[in-house]
């Protein structure tokens, strides 16, 4: 059975010189040490980076949205991706007119969730404490994508939409060179997924840097790897934050996303060595491919 590895949706719950649009572009030549130091610094960079998150207007704004969002059990989480698979935020009827100024588009079809009731037991003593049987009853929720109404920017701060179209293809040649296939979907508010039949699912909204990012949990080879969830991801993410900053990508929100997954400073410096490999691979294979 194929297994894929989606990045987390939050559902539930200095560098050279690519000039994009350009088929002559140039780069600045380094040599393997030059590269190294350059990979370090950058990394360096992002660990102040995602301390700074924390205390940033922007992640809070994020987080007091996100609070607006019910937290559904795991049996609705299940409901609900079983119902409407790219789900990404789902709220009832009520909460998006309300919370969010938005309203559900006409035709939309509720997803089905179970919603627990208590009921008072009828005790013949009135001087003993009242007892309660939980029930359950069918409510409707409803994804953002059938909703319409006011924007929510702040659901985004954790994503890197940058898209150069050169560095791209050159990207997308080297994934098949490693006998990958890229493939455009919608796959919810994940930006990109890797599959066990060694397939990159890319969102149709997804930047530069999610590319790079399933590249590197291939080459990490995380599918057979027994470390945390959470180190893998941050090897890829900070992976691909090196080689985009090095192509000269700046709004990366990749100290967002891992300090929204649960990271710091000290998970990045005990995979430096593993991030620095990654990133000098990937470049170099990058600017053989440009040459």
């Amino acid at each position: 059975m194929e297994k894929t590895v989606f990045e987390p949706d939050f559902l539930i719950c200095p560098a050279g010189g690519l000039i994009s649009g350009r088929k002559d572009f140039t780069m600045a030549k380094y040599t393997s040490s030059q590269l190294q130091k350059s990979i370090n610094a950058t990394i360096e960079e992002l660990a102040s980076l995602i301390d700074e998150a924390q205390f940033s207007q922007e992640i809070e704004v994020y987080l007091e949205t996100v609070a607006k969002f019910h937290h559904y059990s795991i049996h609705n989480q299940l409901l609900i991706k079983d119902t409407f698979p790219k789900a990404s935020h789902v709220a009832g009827f009520c909460t998006w007119r309300d919370q969010f100024n938005r309203t559900v588009k006409k035709g939309e079809r509720g997803i089905p969730i179970l919603a627990p009731i208590r009921v008072k037991d009828q005790s013949p003593d009135e001087d003993e404490e009242p007892t309660y049987k939980v029930f359950f009853k069918v409510v409707y929720v409803f994804d953002i994508s059938q909703t319409e109404g006011d924007e929510i920017p702040a659901l985004d701060v954790w994503k890197s939409p940058e898209y150069k179209p050169e560095l791209q293809k050159i990207l997308i040649n080297y994934a098949e060179s490693l006998g990958l296939t890229v493939d455009y979907q919608e796959i919810g508010a994940a930006q990109g997924a890797l599959t066990s039949e060694n397939k990159i699912l890319l969102n149709l909204t997804a930047g530069t840097k999610t590319l790079v990012h399933e590249i590197a949990h291939h080459l990490a080879e995380h599918f057979e790897s027994k470390k945390p969830h959470e180190q893998r991801e941050l090897e890829a993410e900070a992976t691909a934050y090196a080689v985009c900053r090095h192509f000269g990508f700046e709004d990366l929100k990749s100290p967002n996303y891992l300090y929204l997954t649960g990271l710091t400073t000290d998970d990045l410096k005990a995979s430096l060595t593993t991030i620095s490999t990654l990133a000098q691979q990937i470049i170099n294979q990058i600017e053989e491919r440009i040459s």
